[in-house]
């Protein structure tokens, strides 16, 4: 019988193959056949540990989006601490995806681009079960740095700013590497220097740069 270590390692090996083939061809074009033979197994292996190619496909969505945003370091960030250290540590945990392979980048984009032009009903999944828990976290960061005095809807605005900004260093490498030497800011050293820098500046901007309120648009 296969130690769970063993399964482990097989079903992490046919969501990184699951991750490959879904990003070159797509849900629908995409065969089992094609992920057990990237990902070296048996068609009993995918149904054991996932149960069929839809269940398989939308735990690569979740897989994909927790490894992108390092969601399994993002819980320091939501725990005990000062709002400061609080932020720090969702700003480290956004920057994790600059140390990732820029091939599985790639491949990342193409699934979700997929998505994107031939929806398959997993991405409501992901948004439900992943994104949007994952955005509340954000917000109630926010909402601990500004106190009670900001309203809903902007503490939301200021958190979609927050992501977006450290989202641009984590989501583009091609254009970070493009203005700084090959290699930099992917150490463990780098990408902790620049959380430290990107949270004094996110500090600065949540507290300093935004009206407390979203401002009214005139009537047409």
């Amino acid at each position: 019988m296969p130690s769970l270590a063993s399964g482990l390692q097989t079903r992490d090996r046919i969501l990184e193959a699951a991750h490959r083939i879904f990003a070159q061809k797509g849900f629908r074009a995409a065969t089992v056949f094609d992920i057990v033979s990237a990902a070296g197994t048996n068609q009993a292996s995918i149904n054991y540990h996932f149960g069929s190619k839809e269940k398989l496909y939308r735990e690569v969505l979740r897989y994909s989006f927790r490894r992108m945003v390092n969601l399994e370091n993002m819980a320091p960030g939501s725990g005990k601490g000062s709002p400061k250290e609080k932020l720090r540590a969702l700003v480290r945990s956004m920057l994790g995806a600059l140390v990732l392979d820029v091939n599985w980048h790639q491949a990342n984009h193409r699934l979700l681009m997929w998505e994107t032009l031939m929806p398959s009903g997993g991405f409501e999944d992901l948004v439900a079960g992943e994104m949007l828990p994952h955005f509340k976290m954000v917000m109630s960061i926010v909402r601990d740095l500004l106190g009670p005095n900001e309203t809903e809807e902007a503490i939301a605005l200021k958190s979609m700013w927050l992501v977006g900004a450290c989202g641009f260093f984590a989501h583009t490498p091609p254009v970070v590497d493009a203005h700084f030497p090959k290699g930099k800011l992917r150490s463990l050293e780098e990408l902790d220097a620049l959380a430290d820098f990107l949270t004094d500046l996110s500090l600065n901007g949540l507290l300093n740069a935004f009206p407390g309120a979203w401002p009214a648009i005139p009537a047409g």
